[in-house]
This record gives C-alpha cells, structure tokens and sequence, in this order.
C-alpha cells in the first residue's frame, strides 16, 4: 500500500473562532436561563413540579458543560496520519487508529464519517482543516458503507414485488410515492411559515385556523401514508437512498405548531393539558419505533448505544407536534360558551426577548386554582391595565376539556 506522508491537521480556523466566540455567549445565555427557571420556581411562577423543574436544569447544566468543553476542545483536537494509522487526539485522551479496526465510512451531510469495529458512534473528521487529505486517506483505507447500503437496498427493491413485477413498475412506485412526499413536505413547509407570520404581523383568526388545520394534520397523513407503505417509506433520510421519507415534514410542523402556540396570546387554565400530552406523546413515539423497526433490528446488530440514542430520538422528537398540536386542537375546535368571571390584577410585567410579550397575574377565581395565574394580553390592553383594578375573565371549556381564557374586559375603577 503507498505510503502516505505523515501530516497533522488541527481544527479548521472558521470552526475553532466561531467556537471559541460563540461558546462564552451560549453558555452566559443558558445560565441566565437557568437562573430565569429558579427564580420563577421559587416565586411560584414556574411550574409548580419538582421534577420538570429539575428535567429543565439538568438538561441546561449539560449544554453549558457541553459548551465549555468545546473551547479546550478547539485548540487541544488534531489528526495526524502516518502510513496506515490515524491518531485522533480529543478533549481528554488520543486514540491510535489502524486499518484493521476500521469498520468504513458514511457520507452524513456531504461529510465522510469514519465507523470503527468496536465502537459504536462515528468518528467526525468534518471539523478539521484541509479536508481532501483526510478524505484521500478515507477512501484509502475504508469502504464506503452507505454504498453496500444502497445496494443491498436495490436488491430489496428488486425483490420487493409490492412495488410492481418489473424494474420499471418499481421506479414508477418509488416515483409516485417521492413525489407525494415532495408536495406534503412542501405543504408543511408552507403551513408553518403562514402560522408564525400571522401570530406575529396579521392576526387573523381564519388564517391561523387554516395554518393549525395544517400543522396538526399533516403528521397524521404522513404517518397514515407511511404505515400504508411500510418498508417503502423512511422516517429520515439517507443519502442517496430512493425512498422517500416522512422527519422533515413531521418537525417543520411540530416546530411550526410549537412557536404559533408559544407565540399565541391565550392561557391555558388547569393540569388537564399533560393528561392528554403524555399518553399521546407516548402512542405517538411508539408508532414511529413500528414504522421504523427495520432500522431498530440493523442497529441492534451494531450494538445497544446506538440503538439506545435512535430510539429515544423517536420518542422524544415527536412530542414538539404533540404538545403543539395538543393546545391548537383544544382551541380551534372548542365551540362551548365563554363563562365570565371577576377577579383583580395583582400585578403586571414585560418580558423582553426577541420578541417583546405583555402579561399580567390576577388573582385566582376559582378555589382549582393553586397559585394566581398568569395571562397574556395585548400591548394595547396592557397599558390600560393597572395593578388592583377589577377585571373579567373569559374562560371556555376546551374541545378537549382543557380550560383556556379566550377574553379578557377591563372594568374601570
């Protein structure tokens, strides 16, 4: 085998200053943030529960970790390649990489992603400086196995005789199905840039039934269109591979849904919203570990932290549509009466972020009320408002029984 001239690559300049710069800056927000959720548990603004409280800290206590070790990590990481052997030099410790632990490599990104044998998370090479030697190395020394992927996918395809006797039924399967899931994807696309512009400029209450009609159904019809071709359609996409797959549509409307819900003026009342949260949550990561098993099955053969890693994705990944799509049913389709009820601003706050929000906390109306609760108002409605002056609150049922205030008058002293 040729010999290659020993070289040491070091983390590239752009990736090494944009760390070092942003990192500082992530991590003081993260800790304002923690700081934020503290302060609102122990005022009683906060969710009143322990645990998620404690979740929401211990999962912002990891990304500053993560986000400190990555300045070290930017001056301390290099490769350097000798002959047959890659020396890979991280944050706590270098590892001695030889040809014969290597396992081959995958483009994820239009990035080539070193797999060894006896571990079970790629090496990223993507980070480093002048990458046509590194991949030069790869391809030397490594097979490519997104290639043997795509090829045991073709005989599968060949074999498949759901998709058509012939090779060219098969093509026009796949196609048909493709372009399908081009337009549905598209259509989410679409639904959730109109839902975050009309919650932010327009306004409008037909446009934001229309969008919510959007974010919340398209999941569905992708799931319903992916059991109905099960094997046929993925949940990601891999690169190169002719089926065609559901994950982008499915988190632009879970991301969408989730900002028009966090960005709408309405205020749920009650506990009753993690009633319905959690076991729809649940059914719904289920269901995509169902469509998904054939990928469970090939990365139980490579090991339990891979398959871990990817079947807690999706768990969790699809609860963002969930949630969202929870609080737009709940209020689009509610049609019980408005029930009025009188209570007192006990005090008033703006929040300043990237978008500035109003609210007031009034009194409780009801004995179900633990703590005051806190609602969103208008701009407009915020500088009438004054702390102690009585007002009335507009609360409706729920289509799915999770009280939400819907109006709110002011009643001047």
């Amino acid at each position: 085998m040729e010999a290659i001239t020993p070289s040491t690559h070091y983390v590239a300049a752009r990736v090494k200053w944009l760390t070092v710069t942003l990192a500082p800056l992530l991590t003081a927000l993260i800790v304002w943030a923690a700081m934020e959720v503290v302060k609102n548990y122990l005022s009683g603004k906060g969710d009143p529960n322990t645990w998620v409280t404690g979740f929401v800290l211990a999962l912002l206590g990891s990304l500053t970790l993560v986000f400190l070790a990555s300045i070290p990590w930017a001056f301390r990481a290099r490769i350097l390649l000798t002959g047959d052997r890659m020396t890979v030099r991280g944050l706590v410790r270098t590892r001695v990489i030889t040809e014969g632990q290597i396992e081959g490599f995958r483009w994820i990104n239009g990035q080539p992603h070193l797999y060894l044998k006896a571990r079970q998370w790629p090496v990223q090479l993507s980070h480093y400086e002048n990458q046509r030697v590194i991949n030069a190395w790869v391809f030397r020394h490594a097979q490519d196995l997104g290639e043997q992927e795509l090829v045991a996918e073709d005989v599968a395809i060949n074999r498949d005789l759901a998709l058509g006797m012939t090779a060219a039924q098969k093509e026009a399967r796949l196609a048909k199905l493709r372009k399908v899931m081009r337009g549905v994807n598209l259509l989410a696309y679409c639904g959730a840039v109109i839902g975050v512009v009309n919650v932010l400029f327009l306004e409008q209450d037909t446009v934001a039934k229309a969008a919510a009609a959007i974010l919340v159904s398209i999941p569905i019809l992708l799931d319903v269109l992916a059991l109905r071709n099960r094997g046929h359609i993925r949940i990601d996409y891999q690169e190169g591979t002719r089926y065609p797959q559901i994950f982008s549509g499915t988190m632009v409307c879970g991301i969408g849904v989730v900002l028009v819900s966090l960005l709408d003026r309405s205020t749920l009342i009650g506990d009753e919203f993690y009633q319905w949260f959690v076991p729809v949550a649940v059914a719904k990561g289920l269901l995509w570990l169902f469509i998904d098993l054939d990928r469970i099955r090939t990365l139980h053969a490579r090991g339990w932290f891979a398959l871990t890693i990817t079947a807690m994705s999706l768990m969790l990944l699809p609860a963002f549509w969930v949630g969202g799509s929870i609080y737009q049913v709940n209020q689009h389709l509610d049609s019980s009466r408005v029930t009025w009820h009188s209570t007192e601003v006990i005090d008033k706050k703006v929040s300043k972020g990237k978008t500035i929000s109003y609210s007031i906390k009034v009194a409780p109306w009801t004995p179900s009320l633990d703590e005051p609760p806190e609602l969103a108002v208008r701009r407009k409605q915020f500088k009438q408002i004054e702390v102690g002056m009585p007002i009335e609150i507009g609360v409706r049922e729920g289509a799915l029984e999770i009280p939400w205030v819907a109006e709110i008058k002011l009643t001047p002293l």
